[in-house]
């Protein structure tokens, strides 16, 4: 017998779940790891935090810092840049395509709000030809990056 789910069962489940201070209030679909971690986030996914990723968020910073170094001529990050490279940053530990992402230009599922999207667009512009005469090492391995595809 197949049970049908109802806007108003997901709504009372997410009550139940809402109320649970205690491992012994859990609900019976909960794990124990759930009960150890905080309320906010019991149901979320684990921050992508591979090789890959990690230099993506090294060369984004990069660039980032960067343009706004020679752009709005100040030596750390103004807050607009740093929005952007928390966002950047955010964006990229729940990318879905995880080890495996192509560079953003590539890849089929934008996750940048369009806003965002625009001003990493100028960011990225602005910096990637200029990221090889600063930070050569990062440059060249994102310039690889853009040639093959992503991926390591």
């Amino acid at each position: 017998m197949q049970v049908r789910r109802t806007h108003n069962d997901l709504f009372l489940f997410r009550e139940e779940v809402s109320f649970m201070s205690s491992p012994t209030q859990m609900h019976p679909t909960a794990t124990v790891e759930d009960a150890k971690r905080p309320r906010s986030q019991a149901r979320l996914r684990p921050a992508n935090n591979g090789r890959r990723i990690r230099r993506e968020k090294r060369t984004l910073s990069a660039m980032i810092e960067l343009h706004c170094a020679q752009q709005h001529g100040t030596d750390a990050l103004c807050p607009d840049c740093a929005q952007l490279n928390r966002y950047a940053h955010q964006r990229l530990d729940n990318c879905v395509f995880g080890e495996s992402k192509a560079s953003c230009d590539d890849c089929s599922a934008h996750c940048y709000s369009k806003t965002m999207r625009s001003r990493l667009i100028k960011v990225m512009t602005y910096s990637q030809s200029r990221l090889i005469r600063h930070r050569p090492i990062l440059g060249l391995l994102h310039w690889l990056d853009r040639a093959r595809g992503g991926g390591l």
